[in-house]
């Protein structure tokens, strides 16, 4: 989390300041100009901004190490403390917080994609109409290509992570296949991106739908693993071990007991990969070369550019695909193991 605040760009084009932008933006913006030179500052910036994320880190840990040794030695004098009542609902409202301001600014999005004017100091919109989303076709295209790289993507992720836990390769490399996996939860969207860009245009794939399902499977791959390698390593084999001693071959098996099983996993690596595609802005503009555009592209340049109703419009497209995959996989999973045992009405306990 620490990482991605230090370099997010997409909420700093919409929230931040322009002049002077924060580093992220300055290294995306040289990347786009034409002018090809403008690359080499941009270049050192992206390796600025992963130094920093870094720092960010270490002053994090240090901070972690002081507050625990303040802590230690308070506690081994025999001091005890508790927080009173009061303290403890501030602190609590506080954690809520974040969670009212996403729902009011999904609430402002909404009215501003039925509002053709609203202004200070009115508290609602001043007129309301339809005729925004009447023009919204051109919008449809975005959300189709949203879907396609997010569901594609999706499900390559969720496909290697079981042919790696089913195969052994996970208890062999141990660790090691953990980090490597994670690596790009851990640095800067901003510092990866760019270089995977470089290795794009010589290989002529920038613009491709192929690159912009890979490079989004290489962002939901961390979140499908760091799901799907607990739960497989939490099944039970013996059941496995059974049906193999009465002669049921391995496919079979694998179809018949382990998915089964993995069910709540996978539905939930299936919803949470959808949402994470859905929210990749800076891969899903370097990948697409200008040539493919998503809903989230579209949203943050409609943001950017000061269309508030179009943007309103995009934000709530956006909510589409996880809205409409969730039920989907809800639906899904109420059918199919409802009657199973450890279920009550088609959900876990």
């Amino acid at each position: 989390v620490l990482v991605f605040s230090v370099s997010v760009v997409d909420m700093s084009l919409v929230l931040g300041p322009g002049l002077p932008p924060p580093l992220a933006v300055m290294v995306v913006h040289g990347f786009e100009d034409p002018d090809l030179l403008a690359r080499l500052p941009a270049s050192a910036g992206a390796l600025l901004q992963g130094g920093l994320a870094v720092l960010a880190l270490a002053i994090w840990r240090a901070g972690e190490v002081l507050i625990s040794a303040i802590l230690t030695g308070w506690r081994r004098r025999g001091h005890r403390t508790r927080l009173p009542g009061m303290a403890r609902h501030i602190l609590s409202g506080f954690a809520v917080l974040p969670m009212l301001a996403g729902l009011l600014g999904l609430i402002a999005a909404l009215l501003w994609s039925f509002t053709t004017s609203w202004f200070f100091p009115d508290a609602l919109p001043g007129s309301i109409s339809l005729a925004g989303w009447a023009r919204a076709t051109g919008l449809l295209s975005a959300l189709g290509s949203s879907f396609l790289a997010g569901g594609a993507a999706t499900i390559l992720a969720t496909g290697l992570c079981l042919l790696v836990l089913q195969s052994g390769i996970a208890a062999r490399l141990g660790p090691t296949l953990h980090w490597m996996i994670c690596i790009p939860l851990l640095l800067p969207q901003i510092s990866i991106v760019t270089g995977l860009q470089m290795m794009l245009l010589w290989t002529r794939l920038d613009g491709s739908w192929l690159a912009m399902i890979w490079i989004h499977l290489l962002f939901i791959l961390p979140y499908t693993w760091l799901i799907m390698a607990p739960a497989h390593a939490g099944l039970d084999h013996r059941y496995d071990r059974v049906a193999a001693t009465i002669g049921m071959r391995r496919w079979r098996r694998f179809r018949v007991i382990t998915l089964p099983l993995l069910a709540p996993a996978l539905i939930t690596v299936l919803f949470l990969g959808m949402s994470v595609s859905v929210a990749l802005y800076l891969p899903s503009l370097f990948a697409g070369g200008g040539r493919i555009a998503t809903i989230t592209t579209e949203a943050v340049a409609l943001a950017a550019g000061g269309s508030r109703q179009a943007a309103g419009m995009a934000a709530m497209l956006q909510l589409v695909i996880p809205l409409v995959t969730f039920i989907c996989l809800q639906g899904w999973f109420r059918w199919r193991f409802e009657k199973f045992a450890g279920m009550h009405g088609g959900s876990l306990h």
